[in-house]
């Protein structure tokens, strides 16, 4: 989970100026008033914030200052290596100083109460990329120097007197300095209090703020023909003073993403056992390519409703779920932002608000639990516990301490309360910075008492741990090590993802103590395929003799059939980035294309194989069986997610959650699953798997574990924009009964939307046989003859159709009944369908009822503003309700369609279709084709010629 990276930006300015940026020589305003106001680095690496790197200075005084005699020193530790040559370094690699650059300053005449902008080199944007503002203006040029992202310390003097000097990172001596990298989406901006500019900085990300146009008014680096300007606070919880010192509050302001109201199905809705569609979307209007925006989703069934993480906002959002299930189309859902820091803060003693990080709702719905972590990352945060409300609202009940930055909270059947505290390291590791130990706070239903529950009973078994594949870093010990992510609950236990040592701990929640810890294993990539090369544009998979994915699972769930307990979890893969600390390596020598491959740096780590590389993340997800010996893995998806999306979206295959790029993510964890949760409809378990990078949603029956197989993937995205409908889903919450309908919620990090998705079983009324043999078998056999029996349903297209499907599935259940052990089962029931598949696609090819060999004659597409126009010849035989769009280059784009018809004369039809959405001046190219359903099942003509028009 990410919230923890996340927050919103008045909470992050509270943070920074209170704990991670420090002076270590006091700031003194110098006699002509001339400081350093801003600065802002990319490295010229594109993708970035502003389209120029910048140095903003600022007159303090009532009088002019003069410049001349005025130098600015540049130095970055980094320019050293040869690997950032293009930061304009001449020294060699290894040299042990960093490089100092200096640029004299124009001899002019700087104004009072005005600024100076020196505007340096240009970032080096691909295609597709573009800034979120641009730097238009400025007062000299420094045309040859980029500014490190990272780290860099900037030095202002005059006639070699030091003015001012600000310094990023470890490379400082002195001035301001922050503990981690500021990257090249943020810029450090000079604080100000009341209307004079004070001692310290701000961290501010222009990322996501290009439709902010107040937030760039206020921060966007001025010159001096800007004229003069008073500074003021620009506060986006609303608190304290307004632009030019007024005193008013700044309203909040953020960027809501750009929704359609396309009703999205899954891919394989037509034939497969469970159907999802969108239903219902709740947009919280906090758009944010880095994510935390709508992160997790907690369902109270008792009240119908749900409560949302919002990072951005720092608010936790109520949104109701009243009539969704009979909606046609999608519904717009309305929510209510409560202020969980309001409710919260004041509560516990020593307690400073950092983030709320996680929500659950009690079995019965009386109670919520919200994670809330300290603003020192070093300090233990609280879980407060809250009172439902029949309308789902919150009144504070009781704070109880949990361990170092609580993540995840969650209850199980009984009305426990447990949370997964991370304890990360945040300021990186070395002398000076902390390493939480991780832990789990456990809190009884009575809520009488509180425990918490370290690892340092492992702390003597380290080496055993490492033989067993739990990845260790290099001189550390267990309990400062591991860091909990999420935790499953079944019964009387606890199992607990430590994702970056790619492992699963089991917690005795009777006793409360840890009772194993067991490896989440790997992805053998010598005999499963995986697409690793970003360069050659397209799904590619290839085996590699001695490559390995760390599963290094995110989000896990329990589920239990049979009276065994079973644990899925979903592969992410997690690098640590704390600090300048960072485990990753990039080799330019895997892939073919000579792109680059992020692996993992095991030089630092225990637990892994000399001879083999690794990359981060399984790219799947696995069922592990609990078993008296710990966890026995029973199923595992392999390739299928990378496949499944190559196969549905192969235009934007492996893209990122803030692009549209195809092979964007090949050399990174690829689509990445996120999280996992189970629900039970019709009698069946499915698993839902959040695919955090392409997105969408994966859909496996788990029922049999052993023999758990794909069933349909729902995406909710619009790839026509790098951000648009619900994108990165991260939070699931299952609200259904065990019927035959349900509804998944999925909360989505980086569009800030709530996915709203309606599942719904396939009708089946076959009953199983009677004479099946009573053996131990029997059930498996029945539930084969079941699932190959409901494909009689689909039987509809002919007479010969419908009595050959007959016959293949006769002759498969009779295999079933002769088969032997479930291996058997499997293998006739999977032969059969086999079988049935081939017929109803043939029978499918001819198209009959009066739609067999049509093709639908299109006269002419005409553009009018916000309208596109199709004349076609109508047919008694079908009706047009679908239709394709595309760009004239290919890229196509289905959409469902609710036109309205006209009919004119000699038998031709108009359809409209709004285009409000398409790019004036660009041409697009239309057809159509007809359908007619019959007994749910549609049979569709051949396409109309493809005609092009112009959008006006």
């Amino acid at each position: 989970m990410k919230t923890k990276r996340v927050l919103s930006i008045w909470l992050c300015i509270c943070m920074l100026l209170t704990t991670c940026i420090t002076a270590t020589a006091a700031f003194a305003e110098p006699a002509s008033g001339l400081i350093i106001c801003q600065v802002y680095g990319a490295g010229g690496k594109g993708d970035s914030a502003a389209d120029h790197s910048f140095i903003e200075l600022y007159n303090t005084s009532d009088t002019a200052v003069e410049l001349e005699g005025v130098t600015i020193e540049y130095s970055s530790a980094r320019a050293q290596t040869a690997e950032k040559t293009h930061l304009g370094s001449t020294l060699p690699v290894g040299a042990s100083e960093p490089e100092i650059k200096t640029l004299k300053l124009n001899n002019v005449s700087l104004p009072a109460h005005t600024s100076y902008l020196i505007r340096c080199a240009a970032e080096n944007y691909k295609e597709g990329e573009s800034p979120v503002f641009t730097v238009e203006k400025s007062d000299q040029e420094w045309a040859d120097r980029y500014i490190d992202n990272e780290q860099y310390t900037i030095t202002l003097k005059k006639d070699g007197t030091v003015l001012d000097t600000v310094s990023v990172n470890e490379n400082a001596s002195e001035g301001i300095i922050t503990d981690y990298g500021i990257s090249k989406q943020k810029a450090i901006y000079r604080n100000v209090s009341g209307n004079a500019f004070a001692d310290g900085f701000e961290v501010i990300e222009y990322k996501g703020k290009a439709e902010d146009t107040a937030f760039l008014a206020h921060y966007s680096p001025k010159a001096m023909s800007d004229g003069d300007w008073t500074p003021s606070v620009y506060n986006e919880s609303g608190e304290g003073e307004g632009e030019g010192g007024s005193g008013e509050a700044v309203t909040p302001s953020y960027t809501p993403v750009s929704t359609t109201d396309t009703v999205y199905e899954g891919f394989e809705n037509d034939t497969a056992a469970l159907k999802a569609q969108l239903i219902g979307r709740y947009n919280a209007g906090a758009m944010n390519e880095d994510g935390g925006s709508a992160e997790i989703a907690a369902y109270n069934s008792a009240r119908n409703c749900a409560y949302i993480i919002n990072g951005v906002k720092g608010t936790l959002d109520l949104i109701s779920l009243e009539g969704l299930g009979s909606v046609n189309g999608v519904a717009d859902i309305e929510g209510t932002e409560i202020n969980i820091r309001a409710l919260a803060e004041g509560k516990a003693t020593g307690f400073t608000y950092g983030d709320a990080t996680s929500v659950a709702v009690s079995p019965d719905g009386s109670k919520a639990a919200v994670a809330l972590q300290d603003a020192d990352y070093s300090k233990a945060g609280y879980i407060a516990v809250f009172t439902c409300g029949e309308d789902g609202s919150l009144e504070f009940e009781k704070m109880f301490i949990a361990g170092v930055q609580p993540d995840m909270v969650t209850f199980d059947e009984t009305g426990r309360i447990l949370s997964a505290n991370e304890g990360e390291p945040r300021n990186g590791y070395g002398e000076g910075t902390a390493d939480p130990a991780g832990s789990v706070t456990v809190i009884p239903a009575d809520l009488s008492s509180q425990t918490t529950v370290g690892f340092e009973s492992f702390d003597a078994s380290r080496d055993e741990l490492a033989d067993n594949g739990i990845v260790l870093k290099k001189n550390s010990m267990p309990s400062a090590d591991f860091e909990p992510e999420y935790i499953a609950v079944s019964g009387n236990t606890a199992y607990v993802s430590l994702q970056e040592a790619n492992a699963i701990a089991v917690l005795d929640l009777g006793t409360n103590t840890f009772t194993g810890i067991y490896s989440a294993g790997f992805e053998d990539y010598s005999s499963i395929p995986v697409d690793i090369d970003k360069g050659d544009g397209a799904y590619n998979p290839l085996t590699y003799s001695n490559l390995k994915g760390i599963r290094m699972p995110d989000g896990i769930c329990a589920y239990e059939k049979d009276g065994k307990t079973y644990i899925v979890t979903a592969n992410e893969g997690d690098s640590r980035e704390w600090g300048e600390y960072l485990n990753e390596k990039e080799d330019k020598n895997i892939a073919a294309s000579g792109k680059k491959v992020v692996l993992f740096d095991k030089s630092d780590y225990d637990g892994l194989e000399d001879d083999t590389n690794y990359l981060f993340g399984g790219r799947s997800f696995t069922v592990f069986e609990v078993t008296s010996g710990g966890l026995s893995e029973v199923y595992d998806s392999g390739s299928d997610f990378e496949a499944k999306t190559a196969e549905y979206l192969p235009s934007y295959f492996n893209c990122s959650n803030d692009d549209n790029i195809i092979d964007d993510r090949s050399g990174k964890k690829g689509p990445e699953p996120e999280s996992v949760t189970t629900g039970v409809i019709d009698g069946k378990v499915y698993a839902f798997i959040a695919l955090e990078r392409i997105g969408g949603i994966m859909i496996y029956d788990v029922t049999d574990p052993s023999n758990s197989k794909f069933v349909n993937y729902i995406n909710c995205r619009d790839f026509s924009e790098k951000v648009k409908d619900d994108v990165s889903p991260e939070g699931l919450a299952f609200a259904g009964t065990g019927s035959s309908q349900g509804i998944l919620l999925a909360a989505n990090e980086v569009s800030g939307t709530v996915s709203a998705i309606k599942l719904t079983a396939k009708k089946n009324t076959y009953t199983p046989s009677a004479s099946a043999p009573a053996d131990k078998y029997k059930t498996e056999r029945n539930e084969a003859e079941a699932e190959l029996n409901s494909y009689a349903d689909l039987s509809q297209y002919s007479e010969e159709g419908k009595a050959a499907v007959e016959k293949a599935v006769a002759d498969g259940i009779a295999a079933i009944k002769e088969a032997e052990d479930s291996g058997a089962i499997s293998a006739a029931l999977k032969s059969a369908k086999e079988a049935v598949d081939m017929i109803l696609t043939a029978n499918e090819e001819r198209i009959v009822n009066g739609v067999e060999n049509t093709k639908i004659s299109v006269s002419k597409v005409t553009s009018g503003k916000g309208y596109v126009r199709i004349v076609y010849k109508k047919s008694s035989s079908y009706k047009v309700d679908y239709y394709e769009v595309f760009r004239s280059k290919g890229d196509a784009k289905h959409f469902r369609t609710t036109a309205f018809f006209t009919t004119e004369k000699g038998g031709m039809t108009k359809i409209y279709r709004n285009t409000r959405s398409l790019k004036k001046g660009t041409k697009y190219s239309y057809r159509i084709r007809g359908v007619r359903v019959i007994d749910g099942q549609k049979y569709y003509t051949g396409w109309s010629r493809t005609v092009t028009v112009s959008a006006h």
